[in-house]
Order: structure tokens, then C-alpha cells, then sequence
């Protein structure tokens, strides 16, 4: 068995190496590209595990492609211009145009990751290196499986941790995923089908498995759980990293699937219940582009709303009679607005159950954005009555969260508590929906109304300027920071 110390130096190793190649130099590239060679090596794992419990099961690698046939041998396996050669006219060539049962995922998931797949690391000798430091790690049991899965979790938060400036905020932080999770409660005991509309590394998927396991009383029951669990990604490199990542946790074929929600989900055609699911919990991207056939799969008069509604109502549709949804929104949607987010927002208040709005701290994303977030529970089946909002607040000692004060999971202690027992105080308060003209869902704590009522412009003028300062400061860091890293010339 291979320690979690020793996957650490491993890895650590395997950077090292793929540090001197040109076109990589953080954990932006480096877990990527340690993650396709990972994924082969679990993947040859589950394939060996699948052989010795399945009677008559065959491997759906030719000899060839094998692990032990190419990479296992440090002495045997291919190097340098060979491995190239291998690489690029044989390995992934093959491994997208596998056949074998329709019924079988697995022959989905290689085609999708490795379909026109590119890697960076492209000299063969780097490349043996790396893979000879990743045989170090051992992987015969579920113990070796676990080990790395813990390890991994965390290259996947340095990944995130890396990619300031760029669009992070995808990476949804693990305490926001377990806060929504426990607030949702899926049930294993009702096989209820919990989905993400946007997966990502898969962070809600296995957030949602580790809950559910608590009601698992026999082994067998294990594979019932891992069928109830669904994923839509449709970015190659994300797509990648979450399979990896749900393989990791022991889920030989995760019914995640590489698609885009928004480009292949018909609104009209969702109409039985094979289609819907009983919790949907996700955080779509902020408004990224689409293609603009894609607002073609909503229908007339909704299609106007940028992607943010097209997830939104997407959800909407897809949850069962009584299923329950949490999404992750920015402020835009909730501000009153004409056309289709106004005609979305007052379906969702009139057919759906939107009970509690959680508006997290600016910086709950930071360093990666600073844009206002909330989350949204709803519930389908009833129309809604009272909106009940929490405001969280920055832990005491922080003004905001940042990269070396993340939020933590007991950062949600107290509104979780509240959620059990929701009642109005300094952070939550309650609106009737009689009161919400115009569907806009930006409301404020009435404590805040009061203060801004009474607040004189003297003190108004000085909280600006407070403001704009911090901003400020904020910008000429972010000039530093450009003026030590990129040359002007």
C-alpha cells in the first residue's frame, strides 16, 4: 500500500518533471495532464476488479493498450520517440473508437475523453518519467483507491488555487457543496436521483454519495446508490477530471456524461419521469456564451434570458413532482427585469416552492471573483407563499474571505442551524410573496432598509469613498501583481 505521504512526493516528483517542459508551470497544467495518465491507470484498476467479481468478464482494452502492455514496465514499456509514435498513432486513436455493448458505459466515457484529445506533455522521455512516477503508487485494493482519492482532492483544490484570473469560480468551494447537501438531504432510502447540471470535477455527485451512504445497510446496496447518481459536463477538461475523480471514490462507471445541459436538453421533450430527477443541486457558469441555436431547446417567450435562466429553468422542469433544486446564482437574476427573466421568475413563484434564499458573503469566491452570489432552494409542486432569506455574514476576525482564509465548513454551523428552525433575527428574515412586486427577489434585510432610512448623507458620502478606496487598493495590487509577472516589452 502506497501512504497519502508518499502519493504526495510522488506527485510532487511527477511536477518537477513536467516543470522544465515549456508550456507548463503551475497546477493549472500539471494536474490535467497527471490526471489522463491517472485516469488510465484507475481505469485499468476498475477493469482488473470487474474481471475477478464478474464471471466472463473481458477486458474492453486490446492487448495493446493495455497498462501492463505499454506503461506498467519502466524497462519494457515504450520511451521516448516510440512512445510518441504510440501515443499519437495508437493509444488514443484507439481508445475512441472502442465498440463493444451499447449497455456499456464505459466504452461512452473513453470516446468522450479521448475522442480528438490533446496533451501537453509531448516528449516521450518526460513522459516516461512521469508515468514511471506514478507507478509508484499502488493500486490492488480499495485501501490504494481511497489513499489517492484524498490526494487528489486536493490537487484539485491547488488546480483551482492556480487559476486566478481565469473562470474559477466553476470550482464551487467544498463547504458551500456540503452546506447544500445536508440542506437538501438526498435519500438513499427513497432512491431518489440526484443530478448536476453543470458537474464540473464532480464535487456535488460525491458530496450527495457520501450522504446517502449513511443508509446503506449491505454491500450490494452500494451499486443501487452509484445508479442514482447523475452528471452532465460538458467541458473535455472538466468532463475528464470528474470522471477521474468519481473512479477515485470507488465508482467504476459514473453515469456522468459528457453534454452540454443547455445544448442538448429539449424543454418540450422532458415529459416522464425517467427524464426527471427527485434533487437537483448545481452552479451554473456566470452567463458563459452559448451558441445561439442552444436557446432553440427552450420555449417561445423563454429563450431571451441569457444562460443563467436557461439553467434555471432547465432545473425547473427537470425536477419530479415534489423533487427539490439549490442552485447557485449570481445577484443579476433575482433584480426585476422585463421579457423572459420576469416571465421565468413568475412561474417559478407561481408553480414552484421557492422557500429560502441564501445570500453568502461577497468574497465567498474570492480571490477568483468578487460577483454577490446567493443560493436558491426550491421545491416543485406548490406555489410559493414566503420567501425566507439568510444573510451570511464573513466569520468574526475576517473582512473577507481570500486564498489564505477560505470559508470553512463551520463558517455554516449557525445557518444550517437555522434552516432546521427558521426564524426572523439579525440574519434571517421572512417575505410574503405579496409583497415582491415586480418578481424581484433583491431583497434586503429590513434592519438595512432602517439604516439606510436613517442614515445622513455625510455618512453616506464617507461609506462611498470608504468603498471606492478598497477598491482601489485592490486594482493598484492587481497592477503590481501584472507589472512582477509580465514584462512591458
Amino acid at each position: 500500500m502506497t501512504e497519502v505521504s508518499e502519493i504526495k512526493q510522488i506527485l510532487k516528483d511527477a511536477k518537477t518533471i513536467m516543470s522544465t517542459n515549456d508550456d507548463m508551470h503551475n497546477d493549472g497544467t500539471y494536474v490535467p495532464e497527471i490526471s489522463w495518465i491517472l485516469f488510465l491507470k484507475v481505469f485499468d484498476y476498475h477493469e482488473r476488479q470487474r474481471i475477478s467479481l464478474i464471471k466472463g468478464y473481458k477486458t474492453i482494452f486490446p492487448e495493446e493498450i493495455q497498462w501492463k502492455s505499454w506503461a506498467a514496465d519502466r524497462f519494457k514499456g515504450y520511451s521516448g520517440r516510440d512512445l510518441e509514435k504510440f501515443m499519437d498513432n495508437i493509444l488514443f486513436d484507439t481508445l475512441s473508437k472502442l465498440t463493444g455493448s451499447k449497455e456499456d458505459r464505459n466504452i461512452d466515457i473513453l470516446h468522450d475523453i479521448f475522442d480528438d484529445f490533446q496533451y501537453k506533455l509531448r516528449n516521450g522521455t518526460k513522459l516516461r518519467q512521469v508515468i514511471n512516477e506514478l507507478n509508484k503508487i499502488e493500486l490492488n485494493d480499495s485501501q490504494d483507491l481511497e489513499n489517492l482519492s484524498k490526494v487528489y482532492e486536493d490537487e484539485l483544490l491547488s488546480m483551482r488555487n492556480s487559476l486566478k484570473g481565469k473562470p474559477a469560480n466553476f470550482y464551487t468551494p467544498l463547504p458551500i457543496i456540503k452546506f447544500i447537501v445536508q440542506n437538501i438531504d438526498p435519500n438513499f432510502k427513497k432512491s431518489e436521483r440526484v443530478m448536476d447540471l453543470a458537474s464540473g470535477t464532480s464535487g456535488f455527485i460525491l458530496e450527495s454519495m457520501k450522504h446517502m451512504k449513511k443508509d446503506i445497510k449491505e454491500k450490494k446496496e452500494i451499486k443501487i446508490l452509484h445508479s442514482l447518481l447523475f452528471g452532465k459536463e460538458k467541458k473535455s477538461k472538466h468532463y475528464l477530471l470528474g470522471v477521474l475523480n468519481m473512479m477515485l471514490h470507488d465508482v467504476g462507471t459514473p453515469q456522468i456524461f459528457k453534454k452540454n445541459t443547455l445544448g442538448t436538453t429539449k424543454i418540450s421533450e422532458i415529459v416522464t419521469d425517467n427524464q426527471k430527477y427527485d434533487v437537483i443541486i448545481f452552479n451554473p457558469t456566470f452567463d458563459e456564451k452559448e451558441e445561439p441555436d442552444v436557446a432553440n431547446n427552450m420555449p417561445a417567450g423563454k429563450r431571451n434570458g441569457g444562460t443563467r435562466f436557461q439553467f434555471l429553468y432547465t432545473a425547473m422542469k427537470s425536477l419530479k413532482e415534489n423533487g427539490r433544486c439549490a442552485i447557485i446564482l449570481d445577484n443579476g437574476p433575482l433584480f426585476g427585469e422585463t421579457g423572459t427573466p420576469y416571465d421565468i421568475k413568475k412561474e417559478l413563484l407561481e408553480k414552484y416552492n421557492l422557500h429560502t434564499i441564501v445570500r453568502l458573503p461577497e468574497s465567498v469566491f474570492s480571490p477568483y471573483t468578487g460577483i454577490p452570489t446567493n443560493i436558491l432552494f426550491f421545491d416543485a409542486g406548490k406555489p410559493t407563499k414566503y420567501i425566507w432569506y439568510y444573510r451570511m455574514k464573513v466569520r468574526e476576525g475576517l473582512k473577507n474571505y481570500n486564498k489564505s482564509n477560505p470559508i470553512l465548513d463551520s463558517d455554516f454551523d449557525d445557518v444550517l442551524k437555522w434552516c432546521k428552525n427558521k426564524e426572523s433575527n439579525e440574519y434571517g428574515y421572512k417575505v410574503s410573496v405579496d409583497n415582491i412586486k415586480d418578481y424581484r427577489l433583491d431583497l434586503k434585510h429590513p434592519d438595512d432598509e432602517k439604516v439606510l432610512e436613517n442614515i445622513s448623507p455625510h455618512e453616506l458620502i464617507g461609506q462611498i469613498i470608504s468603498n471606492e478606496k478598497i477598491t482601489l487598493n485592490l486594482l493598484i495590487d492587481v497592477e503590481n501583481l501584472i507589472n512582477s509577472k509580465i514584462s512591458k516589452h
